[in-house]
């Protein structure tokens, strides 16, 4: 099967449960059916997608390049809370338990409670 968003898939997809999770230059999320390529549902973000989403539990994370993170039902594409980090996000996400790390543009790393959206800590580098 074939499926075309409105523009490049940039950010390389994830497949859980039959179900496949693309992110698009053109804002949105797609969940696909894996045997078939049916889309099940999509969602619209603020920005392109260019990092790989993540997993944990049931909640679908997915962030885009203007530092805005959500957090979805991964069965219906419902948004359950957006995240902001305030800076760009193009390196993949990393999902462990309820925690997801994010790389961005401010080279810092941000440990982010899934659950409740908190930023648990964050990681800078610095030249000194």
């Amino acid at each position: 099967w074939k499926f075309e968003g409105g523009n490049w898939f940039w950010a390389t997809p994830i497949v859980k449960d039959g179900v496949v999770y693309a992110g698009c230059l053109d804002h949105q999320i797609y969940a696909l059916d894996a045997g078939t390529g049916e889309k099940l549902w999509q969602f619209v973000t603020d920005a392109p997608i260019v990092s790989t989403p993540v997993l944990s539990d049931n909640l679908l994370v997915v962030a885009s390049e203007s530092g805005a993170m959500y957090i979805l039902e991964s069965d219906s594409g419902d948004l359950v809370r957006t995240v902001s980090i305030g800076y760009e996000i193009r390196a993949p996400l990393y999902a462990e338990e309820n925690i997801v790390y994010v790389h961005a543009g401010n080279r810092c790393v941000y440990a982010v409670d899934v659950q409740s959206g908190e930023k648990v800590w964050e990681f800078c580098y610095s030249e000194d």
